[in-house]
């Protein structure tokens, strides 16, 4: 099994797009031995936390 975590920050104008390239990774869920992403989002600008993720 191979975990990859990857961090990235995102300008806040970009954000919306970012977020619309990444759902395309959710293609995956079928594929086998894919078990999942979490997308984790830390804006510091506004403190507030998200996370989605596909299984």
């Amino acid at each position: 099994m191979r975990l990859k975590w990857i961090r990235c920050e995102v300008d806040e104008e970009k954000k919306v797009a970012f977020s619309a390239a990444q759902e395309i990774w959710r293609d995956l869920e079928g594929c086998p031995g894919f078990l999942g992403q979490i997308l984790l989002d830390i804006s510091p600008l506004t403190e507030e936390s998200t996370a989605s993720g596909c299984f």
